[in-house]
């Protein structure tokens, strides 16, 4: 095993945004999409108000979601084709990982802000 070459800085953020990026983007619309709703239910009147921003929200989020698998792939294709250094697949990990999670979490993230413009947020069980 020869000498490890370094990942430019540019790669290594592609790959930790591929890898982590779509999960991030779901925590943050949950998050957000759950403090909207209850804070909507808590007032009568805004409960209007929150179906807008939580559309903004789904698609902003569901396209940085969607751009972390593109990111993920790219970093995958990139270690495959030895372009990146990936003695240990490391990268290759990460990217085919990245692209997963981003498959899943861009479909949670678009049936969450169905869900929550949709339905009524603020009934009772």
């Amino acid at each position: 095993m020869g000498p490890l070459r370094r990942l430019p800085a540019r790669e290594t953020a592609l790959a930790w945004y591929g890898a982590l990026g779509g999960i991030g983007a779901w925590i943050l619309h949950f998050t957000a999409g759950y403090w909207y709703a209850e804070g909507a239910c808590s007032n009568a009147n805004a409960v209007a108000s929150i179906e807008p921003v939580v559309i903004g929200l789904t698609v902003v989020l569901g396209a940085a979601c969607a751009l972390s698998g593109v990111a993920a792939f790219a970093t995958w294709r990139g270690s495959s084709s030895g372009r990146l250094p990936d003695p240990r697949n490391r990268l290759a990990l990460m990217g085919a990982a990245g692209v997963a999670a981003a498959i899943v979490f861009t479909f949670a993230i678009v049936l969450e802000g169905i869900q929550v413009s949709l339905l009524d947020v603020c009934a009772q069980s």
